[in-house]
This record gives structure tokens, C-alpha cells and sequence, in this order.
């Protein structure tokens, strides 16, 4: 099973129709603060747009897309994901200044990206959150639909306390403000809601689903032979580290110092002990964390995937770029007992016919099966698959 070990989360903030609101000209113009990240709503409303229109599976995707950098890239990043992840919430309270019916999509997207900046990011002062907002709607090709947007971002700033009382965009409403309806106080559909209501603890629903709004802190792991990190970190637990400013992060990770990965990914080569110089076949490789870890241990690592763009990600390593093979797992094209150990995914498979062939075929000294799947939906016959350990 995958196994979370991360620390408690933290949260994501760092700190045409007609409006019901009387028209009014768009700000436009020069914002006298945060003008330099005028491009980032550009970016953002981009991303948003071509995930919407189809373009791409996700909005990460998107904004990866748009091969930005810098600055500009990361406030994108934070402004088109948080628009997604709080749009219920951002339209529910944009609807209280639209007269009612159906909205233009761009406006829509311009409405959640200023109302992200507003409740949930406390560094960008209001005045720069509607007006540069309003200025990539009419960067965007949409001009008419200015007036609309300043106008609703003005009465939107106005529901914007002066002094945050709690985390996350609801931080930022007085108490009357703040949705009833529990999906659309989290931005969650109701459905979800109605599913977990039957697994969560009832003493806190708000608390339960809050959970669901907030950010994990940056983990990274040390790279062999570095020494320990220096900065801030708010936990370290041998070679990992949890971070609260990502900007810090990263800065050692350009100094090659450390890698971001997920602490579940290391798992997997502290289960397996290998050894230096084992072999190791990692047929699910992508996006190559697990063969990074396994890489650091001195392992003579092989990434499988049969997915050739998940290849071509991994082959932007350098360290990953000669141990590549774009190959089925059920056709391996390796010779029987080429391997010590193989890590396999989805493993909750592994009685049917065709994983069985897979593994009589490899026949690895030692054999890790990952699998998402709750134990008790798995069957139990998997588990005879599997010898307990292995000699120190």
C-alpha cells in the first residue's frame, strides 16, 4: 500500500451581461504596486481557457504549456490553480453583483483569478488585484467586458476584511459573509460531501472538509554526500525536510543540494534495502522519483514506461536520459531473472492472468507491489505473492 507520512498541512496562502453594480470604467492603466506581475493574470486566464476549451487534461498541464518563467510564472501558477480549486465559492459570491444568467467563461475566469488574489493571497493589495485582473480581461480580447469586471471587483474588494481571522479565502469574510452550504463554503460538490459524510468524524465537518482546501508543505530530499541544509525548514526527519516557503526550497534545489520529492517515494527504497550495484527494473517509473531515490542508493536502475510522453519527461533528467525503455510490462524485453528487484504499480492486479505471466517471466529476487486500493478491496490471495523481508 502507499503510505502518507507527510506532516499536518498547511494552507495555500503565504501569508457581458450587466453588473448589478453601476458600470463604472475599467482601472486599467498603471497599478501603483505589483505592476511587475501584471503578466501573471495574463498567464493565468491563458491556462484557464485552454484547459476549459479542451487543449489539455489539467490546468498544471496548461500553464506548463506556456513554458513561462520567473516571478510571473509562479503567481500564474497560484492564481490559475486557486481560481480552480475555490471557483464555487468565487462565484457565489461574484453572483451577489451579476444580475442572474448565464456569464461569459472569460468573465467568469477574470472574477475567480481577482477574488483569489483578494481572500486568499495577503500580499497583493486590493487596488492591484482588481486592476491588473481587469487589464488581462482586456489584454484577453474581451474590452466590453471591463466595466463589468472593475465593476464587480470593486464591490468584491469591499467584502474584503481588513485583518484575516483564519486561514485560506474564508479568513478574509466578515462571519456574514461566509456561505451556509457546506460545498459551496469549501468549494466542493455536493455529492463528494454526501460520500464522505459516512467515513469523516461528525464532531467538525468544517474542519474535515477545510482539510481537503490546503496544501502539504514542500518536501525535499537531501541529495548523497550534501551536506545538511541550512535555512528554516519547519520539520527535518533525517535526509527530509518539509518547507514552508517554497522560494527557499527551491533555491538549494537549484544549487543542486536537494530534489522536491514526496516522502511516500522514498518509501519505496527504504522497503526494498537495496543494495549498491543490485539491479532494478521500475515498471512504473514516471514521473521518475522512485527511480531518483533508487538512483541515490547506488542501485543500477532501469525506468520502464509505456507511455512515450512520460518517457520523453523523464529523458529531461540527465541522470534518467540512458536508463530509458518505452515498454508494456506485460511484454517485458528483458531476460528472465535480469533483475533483483522489480517494483510493479497497481499491484491490486496482481492475481489476474496476465500479471501472473509478467512475473514468472521476470522472476526478481525481490518483488515491491504498489498498489492505491484500500487493503480490504484487494485479494487477499495477492498476498501470497509476496515472501516478509529480506536478509540484512
Amino acid at each position: 500500500m502507499k503510505l502518507s507520512n507527510s506532516p499536518t498541512p498547511t494552507d495555500r496562502r503565504s501569508g457581458a451581461p450587466a453588473s448589478k453594480a453601476s458600470g463604472g470604467k475599467a482601472s486599467g492603466g498603471k497599478a501603483t504596486a505589483g505592476s511587475s506581475s501584471g503578466g501573471a493574470r495574463t498567464l493565468a486566464l491563458r491556462a484557464l481557457r485552454t484547459w476549459a476549451e479542451g487543449a489539455t487534461n489539467t490546468v498544471a498541464e496548461a500553464l506548463d504549456g506556456l513554458r513561462a518563467t520567473g516571478p510571473d510564472a509562479a503567481l500564474a501558477r497560484e492564481l490559475a490553480l486557486g481560481a480552480m480549486a475555490q471557483r464555487r465559492l468565487y462565484d457565489h459570491l461574484s453572483d451577489r453583483f451579476l444580475r442572474p444568467g448565464r456569464q461569459s467563461d472569460l468573465l467568469r475566469d477574470c472574477l475567480r483569478v481577482m477574488a483569489h488574489q483578494l481572500f486568499a493571497l495577503d500580499r497583493i493589495p486590493p487596488h492591484a488585484a482588481v486592476g491588473e485582473s481587469v487589464q488581462a480581461l482586456r489584454s484577453a480580447g474581451e474590452p466590453q467586458l471591463t466595466g463589468v469586471a472593475n465593476a464587480v471587483g470593486r464591490k468584491l474588494a469591499a467584502l474584503r476584511q481588513a485583518e484575516r481571522t483564519g486561514p485560506g479565502p474564508l479568513g478574509r469574510l466578515a462571519a456574514a459573509d461566509i456561505p451556509t452550504e457546506l460545498g459551496i463554503r469549501h468549494s466542493l460538490p455536493d455529492a463528494l460531501i454526501d460520500d464522505l459524510r459516512s467515513v469523516w468524524p461528525h464532531a467538525d465537518e468544517d474542519a474535515c472538509l477545510a482539510a481537503l482546501n490546503h496544501l502539504p508543505p514542500l518536501c525535499t530530499r537531501t541529495r548523497p554526500g550534501c551536506a545538511p541544509l541550512p535555512g528554516h525548514p519547519l520539520r527535518t526527519e533525517g535526509e527530509w525536510s518539509w518547507w514552508e516557503d517554497p522560494a527557499e526550497a527551491l533555491a538549494l534545489v537549484t544549487e543542486g543540494r536537494c530534489m522536491v520529492q514526496d516522502r511516500t517515494q522514498g518509501e519505496v527504497a527504504e522497503i526494498t534495502r537495496v543494495r549498491p550495484g543490485e539491479r532494478v527494473l521500475d515498471l512504473c517509473a514516471a514521473p521518475g522519483g522512485k527511480t531518483r531515490a533508487l538512483l541515490d542508493r547506488q542501485a543500477d536502475v532501469i525506468a520502464a514506461d509505456s507511455n512515450l510522453a512520460k518517457v520523453h519527461l523523464l529523458a529531461k533528467d540527465p541522470a534518467l536520459r540512458q536508463r530509458l525503455v518505452v515498454q508494456d510490462g506485460m511484454r517485458p524485453a528483458f531476460a528472465p531473472g535480469s533483475f533483483d528487484v522489480v517494483v510493479v504499480d497497481e499491484f491490486h492486479h496482481a492475481e489476474a492472468a496476465t500479471y501472473r505471466q509478467l512475473l514468472d517471466h521476470l522472476r526478481p529476487r525481490e518483488l515491491l507491489g504498489l498498489t492505491a486500493t484500500p487493503k480490504d478491496e484487494v485479494d487477499h490471495n495477492t498476498y501470497g505473492l509476496f515472501h516478509l523481508g529480506r536478509p540484512s
